[in-house]
């Protein structure tokens, strides 16, 4: 009986009504529904008279009117008949009950026939013939499938088919073919060396669209398209920021210990060049003892017996003033670093030198000249490096306190005596 036959597809999202599975298909690609069922219910459309053309909402009979000059339209019924659940013969081909996934929705579109229909997923997963797409512009081909979304297979026929790289034109070509029957069939070679496409049992093509319908067709086509791309775009940044929260902790943990490994290595590099700083100050004391005995002789320098004989009183002689010790490293640091070898060297420290110590005694109750980063780069560059150059500020007062050089006590008499010096030996070294 009648009653017993589905007419249409119904959409259990929104409830629209659908003619046939490749409608049912698009519904769900555009608008994410996924739940379909048969219906008794019967689709009415304004049916043009002079052709008998359906158009189901009033833009499709506009275009309709624009591009044949039909005016007479009279509402009927177009549902068309799925399949009667009481003929054995119809069931025995197509699915007892529509699917819940989109993907699922294959049926006959009108009556069941005797010839058994062709899987669109076999189709799908056919390729095309690789002979008639080797000389396709891969630059459309790229847009077609990267930036837009379409399977390469349908890409590929679109090209071949439009022969044309206009992605407009192809993208067209899509719309207004994506519901013929033959539209998922791979291209093959005919006998005579052309295309010949594998076509399926549903039918044939419906009626091909104006050049109006194709247009919004494509436009729909693009906008679900973007849709998808926006959703992928989406889950993609999802997947991005659980892999940020989940490396968080370690990148956290890796940076902790590259910056205990950055403070063990300063530490290590610190107490090496104090070491060095030492023998090269032993050096240096050797050189100054040698360069004492070519200007004064013997008579300079103790003799072995006689230091054997007095051992109490040499720490009496040992014993140095503060201008002493000041003149001391100063003559260090001009003899180790002559200007005709070491150029620029010895002026820099004593220029750097006598501005910390100037400005003690120009503002000696200022807490921040009496302090002095040893582990500052420029410090140690300009001064620390330099032999004789931190002996030179103990003279003057300055005492390790960790990572300064600090001056507890304020001398003004020896910190002026210290910058007369200095100022005496840039004048020299100029």
């Amino acid at each position: 009986m009648e009653s017993n036959k589905a007419k249409a597809l119904k959409c259990a999202d929104c409830g629209k009504l659908l003619r046939t599975a490749a409608e049912a298909q698009d519904h769900a690609e555009a608008f994410g529904h996924a739940n379909f069922a048969e219906t008794a219910e019967e689709i009415v459309a304004q049916v043009c008279t002079e052709c008998g053309k359906p158009c189901e909402s009033q833009t499709a009979m506009d275009l309709h009117k624009k591009r044949t000059g039909h005016q007479n339209f009279e509402q009927k019924s177009i549902s068309t008949t799925i399949y009667s659940k009481s003929d054995s013969s119809a069931i025995s081909s197509v699915p007892a009950t529509a699917s819940s996934s989109a993907a699922d929705v294959v049926m006959a579109e009108s009556e069941a026939t005797s010839e058994a229909p062709v899987d669109p997923e076999v189709l799908a997963a056919e390729p095309n013939d690789p002979d008639l797409v080797a000389n396709l512009d891969q630059g459309a081909l790229d847009t077609l499938v990267n930036a837009m979304g379409f399977s390469r297979k349908i890409a590929e026929k679109a090209l071949y088919k439009t022969g044309t790289s206009n992605i407009e034109a192809v993208v067209s070509w899509i719309a207004e073919h994506e519901n013929d029957a033959d539209f998922h069939a791979p291209l093959k070679k005919s006998a005579d060396g052309g295309a010949a496409e594998s076509m399926s049992s549903a039918g044939t093509s419906e009626q091909k669209l104006s050049k109006e319908e194709a247009a919004i067709r494509a436009r729909e086509l693009q906008e679900r398209l973007r849709q998808r791309r926006i959703e992928k775009e989406k889950q993609e940044e999802r997947e991005r920021e659980v892999n940020r929260i989940k490396s968080g902790k370690q990148m956290s943990q890796t940076k902790q210990e590259l910056e205990d490994l950055q403070r063990k290595r300063q530490l290590e590099e610190l107490k090496r060049e104090k070491i060095e700083a030492a023998k090269e100050k032993e050096r240096l004391r050797k050189l100054l003892e040698e360069d004492r005995r070519e200007r004064f002789g013997n008579k300079a320098v103790p003799s072995s017996s006689s230091a054997e004989a007095a051992p109490a009183a040499a720490p009496a002689v040992a014993k140095k003033s503060p201008a002493e010790l000041m003149s001391l490293a100063l003559r260090m640091i001009r003899t180790l670093y002559r200007p005709d070898v070491r150029p620029g060297v010895a002026k820099t420290a004593l220029t750097t030198m006598r501005l910390y110590v100037k400005n003690v005694v120009d503002h000696p109750d200022e807490e921040k000249y009496r302090k002095i980063r040893v582990t500052n780069e420029a410090f140690q560059t300009r001064v620390g490096k330099v032999n004789g150059g931190i002996d030179f500020l103990k003279a003057v007062g300055f005492v390790e306190d960790g990572d300064f050089l600090a001056l507890q006590t304020v001398d003004k008499g020896v910190l002026q005596k210290g910058v007369d010096l200095l100022e005496e030996n840039i004048i020299a070294l100029e």
